[in-house]
């Protein structure tokens, strides 16, 4: 436990008590965060107070405290405190975030027929909940995907978790139809990238690709079906007008 101390200069006692009132203000919550009896009495040369901090499974940042005491006597006696304010700090044990724990992110569904969507979340590890909302950035990871831009809509640049949830999530990513035979392929989706403080995993979109298979056919076509010997022709091969293939 975090302990606040009096003392009175060196060499001064007291037989009269002395009353130590501790009102405090900042971002901790008195009660929730922390506790701090109002007052406090003590005779002799010191005296002190106990600051229990309390812990939590809140995803929060520094919090502060700062406590203006004040003193008085059954004789009036005039006391001035240095520092005249108390200033201290709570850390989080959950932020920044312990080496090796990190959001998740997923997809749900996490595969998709095009022209379907999905919705990413993002989930603090251990049950935690969050002390205050938190934003979660997110970005496509254009190297690892296979996909190109025209499969979706749009990604989303981020997502919020409220104060007290465990989780939250994103715009729907919605998938686009065409007409490309054999274009399957997933969107990679990097959480928070570079935040060591807030780390998160990745999450991939796999993209299913459903172009009518009745559409899978070859035309043949001649420049020439008449051909004079020494003489040649172009034989084209087509798919129907405004249909194509990724391979």
């Amino acid at each position: 436990h975090q302990q606040i101390g009096f003392a009175l200069p060196a060499g001064v006692t007291t037989e009269i008590p002395i009353k130590v009132s501790l009102p405090a203000t900042g971002t901790a919550i008195r009660g929730t965060d922390y506790s701090l009896p109002a007052d406090t009495t003590f005779t002799g040369a010191t005296g002190a107070a106990l600051l229990p901090v309390a812990a939590d499974i809140l995803v929060e940042d520094v919090e502060d405290i700062h406590v203006t005491p004040a003193v008085s006597d059954a004789y009036s006696t005039i006391y001035t405190f240095l520092p005249a304010t108390l200033d201290l700090t709570i850390k989080d044990a959950q932020y920044p975030f312990p080496a090796g724990d990190s959001i998740k992110l997923s997809a749900a569904p996490d595969s998709v027929n095009e022209g379907q969507s999905a919705v990413i979340t993002a989930t603090f590890p251990h049950n935690w909940k969050a002390g205050k909302a938190w934003t979660i950035s997110l970005a496509k990871d254009a190297i690892a995907s296979t996909v190109g831009d025209d499969r979706y809509d749009s990604i989303p640049t981020f997502i919020t978790i409220a104060a007290g949830a465990g989780s939250g999530t994103a715009t729907p990513v919605k998938t686009l139809t065409n007409k490309v035979f054999s274009d399957e392929g997933f969107v990679k989706v990097d959480g928070n990238k570079g935040n060591t403080n807030l780390p998160a995993t990745s999450t991939s979109i796999y993209i299913k690709d459903i172009t009518d298979p009745a559409q899978k056919i070859l035309t043949l076509t001649a420049d020439s079906v008449t051909l004079n010997e020494g003489n040649s022709t172009a034989i084209k091969m087509s798919l129907p007008a405004g249909y194509k293939s990724a391979r």
